[in-house]
């Protein structure tokens, strides 16, 4: 018998676009979109990452240019902060977009994790600010309480008229009380 569950080994978000991406800034706010979700749920389990891979790749069952690529970034100290998450992951995705091919599905995957109360900082580097961690929460907070998305940072975007369209979504009935079904006798 398992007193408690093993910490998960990654954490990956990504997502296939509601039509095809052509242009760097569509990119750039999907990456930022994932990036911040990635961060989301790295404080909601208490985890970190030192290390992410971003990713983007065209669709392979339509007739048209190919194009796969990837980029591993590296910080310096482990992080679940998403203010210092989107400049590196921002980056990759330039670096890695070529213009010309319709891109179907981008996503960040962070493959090792570390418990986020248990990072250890270089000697001589800056220390972690307090208030950004407490700036973290309250944007965690307010999500909770508003609704996803309530609070973002800009590089996300407004519009994202990238974002995959949900027009027929399954019921949750495991997860959320509105949609419940109720049994008449």
């Amino acid at each position: 018998m398992q007193q408690s569950s093993d910490p998960r080994q990654g954490i990956q978000v990504t997502r296939c676009f509601g039509r095809p991406v052509t242009d760097l800034e569509d990119m750039k706010q999907a990456v930022a979109s994932h990036t911040s979700r990635l961060a989301e749920k790295l404080r909601q389990e208490g985890l970190a990452a030192q290390e992410f891979i971003v990713s983007m790749r065209t669709n392979r069952f339509v007739d048209l240019p190919q194009y796969e690529a990837s980029q591993e970034v590296k910080l310096a100290a482990p992080t679940n902060r998403t203010d210092l998450l989107l400049p590196p992951t921002l980056e990759a995705a330039e670096a890695i977009f070529k213009s010309g091919f319709e891109y179907y599905k981008a996503g960040i995957y962070a493959p090792r994790l570390v418990e986020a109360d248990q990072v250890q900082t270089e000697l001589f580097e800056a220390q972690p600010d307090d208030r950004s961690d407490l700036l973290m929460q309250a944007m965690d907070q307010i999500n909770r309480k508003l609704g996803t998305g309530s609070i973002k940072y800009g590089a996300v975007g407004l519009k994202q008229e990238w974002k995959t369209r949900v027009g027929y979504p399954s019921r949750r009935y495991t997860t959320c009380w509105d949609e419940l079904p109720i049994a008449k006798t």
